[in-house]
C-alpha cells in the first residue's frame, strides 16, 4: 500500500498542530494529495449538546447563546484556515479553499475544506476516498474521542493519531522530519483489526529502521502465538525483518503495550482498534481505550 491521498482533520486549535505538521511531512515524503478538513458543529446542535436548549436564544452579554457559539465557531474556522495557509507557505505550496463538490486539483495543491455537522456525518462523506486520515487526539482520561470513533467506524481507513502536547508543540510529536518514525511497535493479537492495522502500516514499517511485533500473554497463554510464523513471514515478504517480543502477564494489555513501546523508543504504535466493538470496550475495558487515554506517542489504528 502506498500513501497518495491524505485527509487531515484540523480543529484550528494549537494543540492539533502536531497532526497538521505531520500531514504536511508525509505529503512531502510520499508526493501525496493533502486535504485539510475543518469540522464546524452546527450551533443549534451545539446548544442542545450543551443542554441549553431553548435558552440558546436568550440574550447574553455577547448576544444570544447561539450567536456566541456561531462567533466562536467562525473564529476557530478562521484560525484553522490561517494556520493551514501558513503551513502551506512554509512548504512552498498554495492553499485552495474549496467549496463542495470539489473540482479537480493537481497533486501539488493542498485543499482546505469546511464541513458543518458531526464528525460522523463529515467523515462519512470525506474519509472514504483517501489512503490515510491524520488527526490529533486528546490523550486524557476524559478526552473526547468522537472523531476517532467516527474515523474508525465510518471510513474503513487507517487513522494516524498525534497526541496533544499541552504547553509545547513538538516536531511531529516524535516522528522523523519525513513524518515516518525510525522505530515502530506493532501489537499483534490475531484479530481481524490487527491484521488490517499490519497491512495499513506497511508504508511506515518499510521506512522504519527497527520494527517490533508485540504479543501479550493473557490468562497464562499467548493467544496469537500460533500466528507468529505467519506474521513474520508476511512482513518478511515485504522486505521487513522484525523482532518478535512476548510480554508476560502482569496488568492489562494496554499498559503493557505502552510500557514496552516506550522502553523500545518507538515513535509509533500500530494496533487494531476496538476489537470487541466500542460498546464491548466501554463495558469491559480494553487495550484501545487505555492506549487512547494514556499514550504519549503517535498511534496508527485500524478497525
Amino acid at each position: 500500500m502506498s500513501i497518495k491521498s491524505i485527509l487531515c482533520v484540523f480543529s484550528g486549535e494549537r494543540h492539533d498542530l502536531n497532526a497538521l505538521g505531520t500531514a504536511f511531512a508525509i505529503r512531502q515524503e510520499c508526493r501525496a494529495r493533502l486535504r485539510i478538513l475543518h469540522i464546524a458543529a452546527p450551533p443549534i446542535l451545539a446548544a442542545e449538546t450543551l443542554g441549553i436548549g431553548g435558552y440558546g436564544f436568550a440574550a447574553y452579554g455577547g448576544g444570544t447563546a447561539v450567536e456566541v457559539l456561531e462567533r466562536d465557531a467562525r473564529e476557530l474556522h478562521d484560525e484553522a484556515l490561517r494556520l493551514s495557509r501558513e503551513w502551506a507557505e512554509k512548504n512552498g505550496l498554495g492553499l485552495e479553499v474549496e467549496d463542495i463538490p470539489p473540482s479537480a486539483k493537481g497533486r501539488d495543491a493542498v485543499v482546505f475544506r469546511t464541513r458543518i455537522g458531526s464528525p460522523a456525518e463529515c467523515l462519512n462523506a470525506e474519509g472514504r476516498t483517501v489512503d490515510l486520515i491524520v488527526a490529533g487526539f486528546n490523550n486524557q482520561a476524559d478526552g473526547d474521542q468522537e472523531t476517532i470513533r467516527a474515523g474508525l467506524y465510518q471510513t474503513g481507513r487507517p487513522l494516524l493519531l498525534l497526541p496533544r502536547t499541552p504547553g509545547a508543540v513538538l516536531s511531529h510529536a516524535g516522528l522523523a522530519d519525513t513524518g515516518f518514525p525510525d522505530t515502530v511497535a506493532l501489537a499483534w493479537d490475531g484479530s481481524l483489526s490487527a491484521g488490517r492495522a499490519m497491512r495499513d502500516a506497511l508504508p511506515f514499517l518499510l521506512r522504519a529502521k527497527d520494527v517490533y511485533v508485540l504479543m501479550a500473554e493473557e490468562d497464562g497463554k499467548y493467544p496469537a502465538q500460533g500466528h507468529q510464523a505467519d506474521v513474520m513471514g508476511y512482513l518478511e515478504s515485504h522486505g521487513i525483518f522484525p523482532e518478535c517480543l512476548h510480554m508476560p502477564q502482569g496488568g492489562g494489555v494496554g499498559p503493557r503495550l505502552l510500557e514496552k513501546s516506550a522502553g523500545l523508543g518507538a515513535g509509533l504504535l500500530v494496533m487494531g482498534a476496538y476489537g470487541r466493538g466500542h460498546v464491548g470496550e466501554a463495558l469491559l475495558g480494553g487495550a484501545t481505550r487505555h492506549v487512547l487515554q494514556h499514550s504519549r506517542i503517535p498511534l496508527l489504528l485500524s478497525h
